[in-house]
């Protein structure tokens, strides 16, 4: 009997031998496309969660900001009202338009509205 000469392994036996690496190659690549898209989205995310906060931040300071001259002008015209009538009780007469503007900027401009006005800005 004559030894039998070695057979090259068919084609289709290499093939299937390199097909894990390359099935295992292929799906480290999937992941690793997956991880990029995931960071890619984590960080657009993060951006877009920035700019909400800004904005709403932006918006809560310009409604503070409304509501203390609101607030404010309301304090004026009870002060007005208010000096009106004291004036009035005090005098025992009814005032003039003259008189009544004329008490009412004095008495405005006895009190000090920038304290508030400022303390509102710097919040």
């Amino acid at each position: 009997m004559s030894a039998m000469p070695k057979r090259r392994p068919e084609v289709g036996v290499i093939e299937m031998n390199a097909a894990p690496r390359i099935l295992r190659t292929q799906a480290e690549e999937i992941v690793q496309r997956a991880r990029q898209a995931a960071d890619t989205h984590e960080h657009e995310a993060k951006e877009r969660g920035q700019e909400i906060v800004a904005e709403a931040a932006k918006r809560a300071e310009r409604d503070i900001e409304a509501a203390t001259k609101r607030a404010l002008d309301d304090i004026r015209r009870e002060v007005a009202d208010l000096t009106v009538m004291a004036t009035e009780k005090v005098t025992r007469k009814t005032l003039d338009t003259d008189d009544q503007k004329r008490l009412v900027q004095e008495a405005l401009s006895e009190l000090d509205f920038s304290t508030i006005s400022a303390g509102s800005s710097n919040n």
